[in-house]
């Protein structure tokens, strides 16, 4: 063998220490080898082994994590042999891990670990390890020492084809691939290698902004100091000298900005690590900065002082003495372009690409909250539980469903009530194959996937779902005898052209399919995975075919929303004082997962838009405030000949309004052909947006113009005799 495996699966349960109060956390079904193969030693106790795993359902043992053992159970210093009850049943506790080991995912924060042998007892009824057609447990492998990563690949892919074709599996050109874990295999790699991608490539632009604007404001500096530095070498001073004092005083200059940002990070870091997102999940969001992240920062702060901080030493030692002793010249320089100007030009160029990335997010966001989601979330609310993990069989669960669905339909102040397993844009849906009844059998690669959801009676109108054609689920509907299912739009167009499906049927599973089911209703298409993701095909089953899994109850109200919670909270423990409720909210709160990466998005790069705003501004103040000092004699000689205000305004403004236009049409040239790498988190915009562009060009131009004002009213008001005076 190539190399040494673990299994694992992410899933919640419902925990208790005695007879406290249930509560809902998440972890980890896995292998015995699982710590083992990660190198993983315990802080209390021993954690579980190879021996664990056999046979199944003899080991109900449980490894708390650390953070489990210190908000759970206060650090309980005799927490190991103790019993607490998982899913009702009994469970041993063996140790606590670590408080460094976070589990083998960077997006989820694990709370337990148990037997994955003990699959028919934390997840009564599912019996997936008996499938072989479940997708739903990740694998963890070491290679080892000499192999490559390619010849594991090869070797699985191998395996792969002779398991397939053993148990019949039409499709027998799978490939296996690896990939580093942390990111659910290869499900989040992409999205969010993108969207990093994207957020580096951003900082990196506001980095360079930074250090442009620095190099602008040296370069004035050393313009202003070019007296002094001429008596220098006038004096006998060496070239070298002068530049190593220059550097030396740009490199303190960095190095106390780059240590002020480094504790910048840090304070950040720590305020979001104790931001807790309200998800159903434990989301991981802790942040620390480690000794790469302080290399990075003093490379990038050598690098600037050196880049940044040598052309205007240069440009300072090379200058003619005897001009400069007579402080001459300076005005010959400054009808010319120089490089000063090329500076303030990229950073408006700079600018004007971040500002557009910012405006293209913000109105990603917009539209994202504005999206046909196939469900109306204003004025509806949801409370879950899940019977399975309080040990209700199939039956007992579709009865308590049903009188929940009875008493919460009589509620005052509900205008509708349903039921559904897991609402759309949650983690955790269902998915199967699907055929057309009679249709011959398909390759893997060449059937339709859909999402199945199992809905009661008023689930449609409550989550404000529209029914297209046919009719909705019935009551009568729920035994079972005749299957019966609503589909959407995508359904009917992937699977009969979209012709009218009603009265049509198809089937579920690839190599034994089920029986036929008849499609008796039509819905609106939604979103069921993401909100970028692309039209898919959807099942809306009748509710209790697919045995106990997760209840939903959504009710549409006109009350307020905490008011319709407390009120369907009362309901649901009244029947059951022993259910754990979780998701509890309205159906807008659902939204904040699936809009979290739009969000993100929207607050880093609208603050990077806003900080570049600022440093366009500040580069145009500069260059206008500089130009106007140094030709203050040119302009008091101007208006002493009779010029007026507004043909000194228009002599000062014109070339910054020259370097501002060059800088933003290089600005949005480069934002057009960098469009296409946000479209990892633009939903419905298009990268190319033109009222974006002119949004932001708008937006720039003010800010431009705004900077460029005060340094054109002060030469205005410049005292003709005085400068003369003084020159």
């Amino acid at each position: 063998m190539l190399f040494r495996s673990a299994a694992y699966r992410f899933n919640p349960v419902n925990m208790s220490l005695g007879n406290a109060k249930n509560f809902r956390v998440w972890g980890y079904e896995v292998t015995g080898n699982y710590f083992d193969l990660l190198g993983v030693q315990p802080l209390l106790g021993r954690l579980l082994r190879p021996e664990d795993d056999d046979p199944p359902g003899a080991h109900p043992f449980v490894v708390l994590s650390y953070g489990c053992w210190q908000t759970r159970f206060a650090r309980d210093p005799k927490i190991v042999s103790r019993s607490i009850k998982i899913n009702g049943l009994a469970y041993t506790v063996l140790g606590v891990t670590p408080p460094d080991f976070q589990g083998t995912e960077l997006v989820v924060r694990p709370e337990y670990w148990v037997p994955m042998s003990m699959e028919a007892q934390i997840e009564q009824g599912s019996n997936w390890l008996n499938k072989r057609e479940d997708t739903e447990v990740w694998t963890l492998g070491r290679l080892k020492p000499g192999v490559t990563r390619l010849q594991a690949e090869a070797s699985l892919t191998r395996i792969a084809a002779q398991l397939a074709r053993a148990y019949g599996f039409p499709d027998q050109r799978a490939r296996i691939k690896l990939s580093p874990p942390g990111l659910i295999g290869n499900a989040l790699r992409g999205p969010v290698t993108a969207f990093g991608a994207v957020l580096m490539g951003i900082a990196a632009l506001v980095l360079l902004l930074a250090c442009v604007n620095l190099a602008g404001m040296l370069l004035a500096r050393a313009a202003d100091r070019r007296r002094e530095i001429a008596v220098r070498l006038a004096l006998g001073a060496a070239r070298g000298q002068v530049i190593r004092q220059f550097l030396a005083e740009s490199f303190l200059l960095s190095l106390a900005g780059a240590a002020a940002g480094f504790l910048l990070a840090l304070w950040l870091c720590n305020l979001f690590s104790s931001w807790h997102p309200n998800f159903d999940f434990p989301a991981n969001t802790v942040l620390v900065p480690d000794l790469r992240v302080l290399l990075f920062t003093m490379a990038s702060a050598i690098g600037t002082t050196f880049l940044f901080g040598l052309a205007p030493t240069l440009q300072a030692t090379r200058t003619d003495l005897l001009p400069a002793l007579k402080n001459e010249a300076a005005i010959a320089r400054l009808r010319r372009w120089n490089l000063r100007d090329i500076l303030v030009a990229g950073q408006i160029a700079l600018s004007v690409m971040l500002v557009i990335c910012s405006v293209l997010v913000v109105r990603s966001l917009q539209h994202a909250l504005s999206l046909d989601l196939g469900f109306n979330p204003d004025h509806a609310v949801s409370v879950s539980f899940d019977l399975s993990k309080q040990g209700y069989t199939q039956e007992r669960a579709l009865a308590f469903e049903r009188r929940l669905l009875e008493q919460a339909s009589g509620l005052p102040g509900l205008e509708a009530a349903g039921i559904i397993n897991n609402l759309p844009l949650r983690m955790g849906m269902t998915m199967d194959v699907v055929s057309i009844d009679g249709a011959p059998k398909l390759a893997l690669h060449d059937t339709h996937f859909t999402v199945i959801y199992n809905v009661s009676k008023g689930y449609l109108a409550a989550s404000g779902t529209r029914l297209l054609r046919g009719r909705d689920i019935e009551p009568r509907d729920y035994a079972g005898s005749h299957l019966v299912a609503l589909v959407n739009e995508q359904f009917a167009r992937a699977l009969f052209s979209g012709q009218n499906p009603i009265g049509k049927h198809f089937r579920f599973g690839l190599n034994s399919p089920g029986q036929p089911v008849e499609i008796v209703g039509l819905v609106e298409d939604g979103k069921y995975a993401s909100l970028s993701e692309d039209q898919q095909l959807a099942v809306f089953e009748p509710m209790g075919q697919r045995g106990p899994q997760w209840t939903t109850l959504v009710a549409r109200t006109p009350l307020p929303p905490q008011q319709a919670i407390d009120l369907l909270r009362r309901t649901i423990l009244k029947m059951d004082s022993d259910l754990t409720l979780f998701n509890v909210g309205s159906l807008r709160d659902e939204l904040a997962l699936p809009l979290f990466p739009a969000r993100i998005a929207a607050i880093v790069l609208g603050a990077f838009g806003l900080l570049a705003l600022v440093l366009a501004a500040t580069g145009v103040f500069a260059l206008m405030a500089y130009a106007v000092s140094r030709r203050s004699r040119e302009i008091g000689i101007r208006m002493a000949l009779g010029a007026r205000a507004g043909q000194v305004l228009g002599f000062v403004l014109k070339r910054a309004l020259v370097v501002c236009i060059i800088g933003a049409v290089a600005g949005a040239a480069i934002a057009l052909s960098a469009g296409r790498l946000l479209s990892a988190v633009l939903y419905g915009v298009s990268p190319r947006d033109p009222t974006t562009y002119a949004s932001a060009l708008s937006l720039m131009a003010a800010v431009a113009l705004l900077a460029g004002w005060f340094p054109a009213r002060r030469a205005v008001r410049i005292d003709p005799a005085r400068t003369l005076h003084e020159e």
